[in-house]
């Protein structure tokens, strides 16, 4: 019973700051509606015109009405849209970043000091959210990454199981797709 006290009283702390809970909110599939995020493209060109007015904070997008997003933006009503419907999940988001904290996942965005730098020479293909496990630096290690078809196949599944074995066995970064 004490275990289980303790635990609850715990208390998870959030450490993102506001650039990453916009970008989260806005192109993350955290929670699922019927709106869709934006996407990697479309971020990316918010984000550049959100430059060009001269400010360098993509968090301004929260709390942005319609009239302020075209008028300071000049984007599409289709775009629009999607913000200000992405805008209301500011709490679920929140909610779910929460969670994940409690099952030992953490999340870093391209606008966290512990985003890994050797992400960046993929500019606007680099992922904007990285949600992880464990210890991030070991990015910079050697690493190999597993990826496939999302359907349960015999044979793909021995396949991917002597992959991972191998990479085990040389101890070696395991990067994976999906939380």
């Amino acid at each position: 019973f004490y275990a289980i006290m303790s635990a609850m009283e715990m208390k998870t702390t959030i450490k993102l700051n506001l650039n990453s809970l916009a970008v989260i909110l806005y192109t993350s599939d955290l929670i699922p509606t019927k709106e869709g995020p934006l996407t990697n493209d479309e971020w990316y060109a918010i984000e550049k015109r959100i430059k060009d007015t001269g400010r360098d904070d993509v968090s301004s997008l929260i709390g942005m009405n319609r009239e302020a997003l075209m008028l300071l933006l000049d984007i599409d009503d289709m775009l629009i849209d999607k913000i200000i419907a992405r805008s209301t999940l500011l709490a679920d988001m929140i909610h779910s970043l929460h969670n994940l904290e409690n099952e030992g996942i953490h999340v870093t965005t391209k606008y966290e000091e512990n985003y890994p730098i050797e992400l960046y020479c993929l500019n606007n293909r680099m992922p904007l959210i990285l949600y992880y496990v464990g210890n991030l630096d070991l990015i910079k290690d050697d690493n190999v990454s597993v990826v496939g078809p999302h359907v349960n196949n015999r044979t793909l599944n021995f396949a991917t199981k002597s992959v991972i074995n191998k990479v085990l066995e040389e101890e070696r970064t395991l990067i994976t797709c999906g939380i």
